[in-house]
């Protein structure tokens, strides 16, 4: 029976017999031999380039792999430019070459360009995310503040104001016409904020996004003004509905006064365009019984309606430089109104 050796000096394989005690390498003559296994009779010079390229082949399949299983985009860099107004974005790309998109408002809207364009002051946070949905947040979000718009640049001036909290510049009332009608009205006026601007008249325990309120009964009500970025104005006082003209037990109303009576028509004078208004005026007048004596402001005796177009065309755009006067006044047995006269005059504006 034989036994495989291998010279450990020429490295030359060789069999001898078992029984041989001192075996030789018959190539050099070597007597530093060892025994090797009859199913591997491979040189050590080949076994080390066998084994080299298995190291190769196990890298080169975990490089594949890692390549292949693309765990999402990756975010590796973010660079703002407060010059530039802009954000640019660098993501880790994939041999799949997925198609990414670019968020830059916490993943709330999309784009496809990696670079954005800053309009306001504001804080930005970064989403990016492939085809699969798959998606990767920058953990330190992006701040530009209204010092780096603060330049000549009339357009970025103009651009960073739309970050100004919204103000209340005006509060107009409609008060109830006729007691229990309940057609009060609120017409709130604002300028700045973030659009869009919401609205209360309840001291901001709701909102709605109608800067008009109608149908509102005889009240105290507190304004108040909220916008997109979570400002809020206040309007300092009350605002007041007050109660219309009450019915008696007899059904009787009480006379409307000569100058409440004004007042209604001058609200119209000075804001022809204002329907709401119109439409609550003509309702106060269709409780009458009565024709207009308009012959001094240049019109024959009209209905309340013919009143009111008239005025409309009339109104040159000049509030405060005209108004109408009730000239006379007259009543039924019902406290209606049955005679009205006015005039227009002029008010001379100073300083």
């Amino acid at each position: 029976m034989s036994i495989s050796l291998t010279c450990n000096v020429c490295h030359h394989c060789f069999t001898v017999r078992k029984s041989e005690s001192n075996p030789i390498c018959p190539v050099c003559g070597s007597i530093n031999v060892s025994k090797r296994s009859s199913d591997y009779l491979v040189s050590t010079p080949l076994l080390k380039k066998l084994i080299i390229s298995e190291i190769l082949l196990i890298a080169f399949i975990v490089a594949a792999i890692s390549l292949f299983s693309f765990d999402g985009p990756i975010i590796t860099k973010v660079e703002p430019d407060k010059e530039d107004h802009s954000i640019n974005v660098t993501v880790k790309s994939s041999f799949l070459k997925r198609r990414l998109e670019y968020s830059f408002d916490n993943g709330k809207t999309y784009q496809n360009n990696n670079s954005f364009k800053v309009q306001k002051p504001g804080t930005y946070i970064i989403v990016v995310r492939d085809d699969k949905n798959r998606k990767h947040e920058w953990d330190i979000p992006v701040t530009f503040n209204d010092e780096d718009f603060d330049t000549d640049n009339t357009q970025s001036i103009a651009t960073s104001s739309f970050n100004y909290p919204p103000q209340i510049t005006g509060v107009e009332t409609v008060n109830e016409s006729i007691q229990g009608m309940n057609d009060g009205q609120i017409i709130i006026h604002t300028v700045h904020g973030n659009k869009p601007i919401r609205y209360s008249i309840d001291g901001g325990l709701s909102f709605s996004a109608d800067s008009i309120f109608s149908n509102l009964e005889p009240d105290s009500y507190s304004i108040s003004v909220v916008d997109e970025a979570s400002h809020i104005d206040k309007w300092t006082d009350p605002v007041m509905i007050n109660q219309g003209v009450a019915e008696t037990e007899k059904g009787r109303s009480q006379a409307p006064s000569r100058n409440h009576v004004e007042n209604l028509l001058n609200r119209l004078f000075s804001d022809p365009d204002n329907n709401i208004l119109r439409d609550s005026l003509q309702s106060f007048f269709a409780n009458q019984t009565m024709n207009v004596d308009c012959e001094l402001i240049g019109i024959p005796p009209n209905t309340p309606y013919q009143l009111f177009q008239f005025l409309q065309r009339r109104y040159e755009g000049q509030p405060g430089s005209k108004r109408i006067q009730v000239l006379d006044i007259g009543y039924d047995n019902m406290n209606r109104i049955n005679k009205l006269k006015i005039m227009e005059t002029r008010v001379l504006l100073t300083n």
